[in-house]
């Protein structure tokens, strides 16, 4: 059996050839540390978004992601969460060359050829299952010669490698007659895959590899049961997108990003911030409720009401500011301080949804719309001419002397605001609106 992977935990036989060959040369490396990731303009320190994805691209690419590869999976993450993160790596050109080339050497002891390697790899771009290309690799005749070039031989072999035991003489004698009746070598070795003792201790490794411990007897079952038309990478998958190696990555568990109904009867009653005439009507509107970081470092749970078309999106900016450990100091509807605009501001509260017009004119504010978000408003004022909104906002007019909680830019939430093509008030040439995001750039 080949030779586990430096830093695995892995140590024998189908463990070590599995975790080696699914996850990379690194796997087993200690989690990335969040205090190891860069930190946001604005944030309170290292992401654990950053981290996470860290740690995810080692496991499947087993070197760390670049700077501009981390930020491009840290958006993936906050945009479809991290199962579109670890499918994405799990099925890269470069994870299926890196893998193509694990087995050339740890089955067959060589460098691939370069014909050979094509082929492989166009299999699993088909949709060939990394399993049934290993046992392609094992029914060769390449490895059949490798091994004595013998049947009984050969058939020690796959019980040595893929069940990590001696074979017993009833099992052995069965493959050499199977064997001398015409079954392939390949279909042998999909055989020793498929069998549910190999299922067992695939499953085994890799809940030990990923999340360093034992599986649970129903997650064992479950998975040794669609192993077989599923694959180890969808287990690898499935593990490496959990809450719980989130957690171990990083310390915190995946932002819960919930949304609610509002309007009467509901906890978000609109008494305050709406009203007949309004532009858009409660049912049009949603609570998007949500983890966030203060400014302290403690972590609450804040609440934005927006329109129901970009709710997909304010789930993107609030997972973007929890996974850059971007505080905000407050986020509570409007409502809460009587739909009085000034006084949420002056309380430095992140509001979205008040029916109001723009300050001092008789047009719809994109907040009377739901689709725009006001953030942090005294650590990022409004500024038209001598005025400051709000007016405390005056101690943090120098944009240049960044401190939590400004957003500027380079932070996480505006990289996020400008992927989804939101625009930021604190781009406009005239009266810069620093705490002002919204959907239309308005």
């Amino acid at each position: 059996m080949p030779l586990p992977r430096p830093r695995s935990r892995v140590r024998r036989g189908l463990g070590a050839f599995v975790v080696a060959v699914v996850l990379g040369t690194t796997a087993g490396a200690l989690p990335v540390a969040a205090e190891d990731a860069p930190t946001d303009p604005g944030s309170l320190g290292p992401g654990p978004t950053h981290a996470y994805v860290q740690r995810v691209h080692e496991l499947f690419l087993g070197r760390p992601a670049t700077g501009a590869e981390a930020t491009e999976l840290a958006h993936v993450v906050h945009v479809a969460g991290p199962a579109a993160l670890t499918g994405r790596l799990a099925l890269s050109p470069e994870w299926a060359g890196v893998r193509i080339d694990d087995l050339y050497r740890d089955v067959l002891g060589r460098a691939p050829e370069p014909g050979g390697q094509a082929y492989w790899l166009d299999q699993l771009r088909r949709g060939r299952t990394l399993e049934a290309v290993a046992a392609g690799f094992y029914g060769s005749d390449e490895y059949y010669g490798v091994v004595g070039g013998r049947d009984g031989d050969y058939v020690d072999s796959l019980y040595a490698r893929l069940l990590e035991r001696a074979p017993d003489p009833g099992g052995r004698q069965q493959w050499l007659d199977q064997l001398r009746a015409g079954l392939s070598r390949t279909s042998v070795a999909d055989a020793f895959y498929g069998s549910v003792e190999s299922r067992r201790q695939r499953v085994d490794a890799l809940y030990d590899e990923i999340l360093g411990r034992a599986p649970d007897p129903a997650g064992r079952s479950f998975w040794v049961e669609r192993l077989p038309a599923l694959g180890d990478v969808a287990l690898a998958s499935h593990l490496a997108a959990s809450d719980e190696l989130h957690r171990r990555a990083t310390g915190l568990g995946l932002p819960d990003v919930r949304v609610e109904a509002v309007g009467p009867g509901t906890p978000y009653p609109l008494t305050a911030s709406w009203r007949p005439g309004c532009p858009v009507g409660p049912a049009d509107l949603r609570a998007v409720t949500f983890p966030h970081f203060r400014p302290d470092g403690s972590i609450g749970r804040g609440v934005l009401i927006v329109h129901r078309d970009v709710v997909p999106d304010v789930a993107v900016l609030v997972r973007a500011a929890h996974g850059s450990r971007f505080p905000i100091t407050q986020a509570h509807p409007v409502d809460e301080f009587g739909g009085d605009d000034d006084a949420s501001m002056a309380a430095d509260n992140t509001s979205a949804f008040n029916c109001r017009a723009v300050a001092g004119t008789t047009t719809w504010s994109q907040h009377a719309y739901g689709r725009a978000i006001d953030v942090n408003p005294v650590r990022n004022p409004s500024v038209r001419g001598d005025r400051i909104d709000p007016p405390s906002g005056g101690a943090y007019l120098d944009r240049t002397d960044v401190r939590p909680g400004m957003l500027v830019e380079g932070s996480a939430v505006i990289d996020a605001a400008d992927r989804l093509g939101w625009g930021w008030g604190g781009r406009w040439a005239s009266g810069a609106d620093h705490q002002h995001v919204s959907r239309n750039g308005r």
